[in-house]
């Protein structure tokens, strides 16, 4: 005789119901004891076996077999205060016997009950397996007694009744049970194993298993070749010059004259109107393309030490060549924001490319603005350009459960922080990276 798998692991899942299994009474087996072992990894939740006597059952059809005699169901751990597995759930193998003629058997679990819901299968533990064993005979057989007892004499009945025997009369007239009685005996031996009966009809099809989770997000293509620079335009004409005059003839000065009595000083003309300004002129700059310019000793100048680069948007402190927002000789600092708002599915939080930088340490703050919830966490990753070593730490939260898990990796020459949300409400994502140069 065979055990059936009613359930197998159910990692990774948090409520699921086993495919039915046929029962004893499925093939009028003699027997119509069932066994089940129950095997735990770290458990909490219930566990139902149920049965159904259709011969192809809906779900209408399926009814609770209570195990024990307080609930149609287990729930585990059975000692809250005390789990078999040292941690928050109960591990290790349980058995429970029923007798019943049932066409089909089923086992389910359940963690609905539980407030608030977990979100994480990993966090309730699981069922290993669970096995079921039937065709055992429950209970005696028949046995008639026969012959004549002495005068009075008590026999057992499988009842835990007795009755008395006369004699003369077989059966005392006064005992109400003046006829022939039954006794049950012992279990006797198993009978020869039949031939094999007819071939069952087909099961009934179970459901469909769960969506498993979505991939991980394929490579970022190459960028395009960017195109030609257009030519510049056509220096406008410079206006001739006008001729030069003719210089006059000179000739003698005369003797300068007396000088006369100074006139009496006239009134004041109206002030005249004031002419338009004039065009900007153009400054010449030697000092390299993108340097801030400064006042030096009353002089505009800049340095290569410090770049202002407007196509990217980042300014460099002793670096010609920032690829931060803000990078000194050696260092760097960046700030993005990126939202999530699909359970399970990883994005990208931040990247930057393996060869400019060795470590960084980032500070993130996540809103989950659907449900008002709070987090700040730090995390250091440091690479050696193929693999990426990560550390989260001094996490903080007003939520009762993470809200995600960060990872990274080395993606098409890019260190990136990857993210997985628990949870389908929109979390935003703010990140403050510093970061160091090899």
């Amino acid at each position: 005789m065979f055990s059936i798998e009613l359930l197998p692991t159910t990692s990774g899942l948090l409520n699921t119901t086993g495919t039915p299994s046929k029962g004893a009474g499925y093939n009028n087996s003699i027997g119509n004891s069932h066994t089940v072992m129950i095997s735990l990894a770290n458990f909490t939740g219930r566990i139902y076996i149920e049965g159904s006597l259709a011969t192809r059952p809906t779900d209408s059809d399926w009814f609770s077999i209570a195990l024990t005699n307080q609930t149609d169901y287990v729930q585990f751990p059975q000692s809250p205060a005390a789990p078999t597995s040292g941690y928050t759930g109960d591990s290790g193998n349980y058995s429970y016997s029923f007798v019943g003629n049932y066409i089909w058997l089923r086992a389910r679990v359940d963690r609905s009950y539980l407030n608030p819901p977990p979100s994480d299968p990993d966090l309730v533990g699981s069922v290993i397996q669970i096995l079921l064993n039937y065709g055992a005979v429950g209970g005696g057989g028949t046995t008639v007694v026969s012959g004549a007892p002495e005068p009075y004499t008590p026999w057992p009945r499988g009842d835990n009744w007795v009755e008395c025997f006369d004699q003369s009369n077989y059966v005392n007239p006064s005992n109400p049970h003046n006829k022939l009685f039954l006794v049950t005996g012992p279990t006797g031996p198993g009978g020869f194993k039949g031939d094999q009966g007819p071939t069952g009809p087909l099961g009934i099809q179970g459901p469909t298993g769960s969506i498993g989770p979505t991939g991980a997000t394929g490579p970022t293509g190459p960028t395009g070749i960017q195109g030609p620079t257009g030519s510049t335009g056509p220096t406008g004409y410079t206006g001739a010059t006008g001729p030069t005059g003719t210089p006059g003839t000179a000739v003698n000065t005369g003797a300068t004259g007396p000088i006369g009595p100074q006139g009496a000083t006239g009134p004041t003309g109206a002030q005249g109107f004031t002419g338009p300004t004039g065009p900007q002129g153009n400054v010449t700059l030697t000092d390299p393309v993108g340097s801030v310019q400064f006042n030096n000793a009353n002089v505009l100048s800049g340095t290569a030490e410090f770049i202002w680069d407007r196509v990217n948007n980042r300014l460099g402190i002793n670096n010609p060549e920032p690829n931060a927002s803000i990078q000194f000789a050696n260092s760097a600092l960046e700030s993005t924001t990126m939202y999530a708002d699909a359970m399970n599915v990883q994005i990208v939080v931040d990247q930057f490319p393996v060869p400019n930088f060795r470590s960084a340490h980032y500070t993130v703050q996540i809103v989950d603005e659907t449900d008002s919830y709070y987090q700040v966490s730090q995390i250091s990753i440091i690479h050696d350009g193929i693999t990426v070593y990560l550390s989260e730490y001094n996490v903080v939260s007003t939520a009762n459960n993470p809200l995600g898990i960060y990872d990274s990796a080395i993606n098409v020459g890019n260190v990136q922080l990857l993210f997985t949300p628990f949870t389908n409400s929109t979390l935003k994502l703010t990140v403050l990276r510093s970061t160091i140069a090899p």
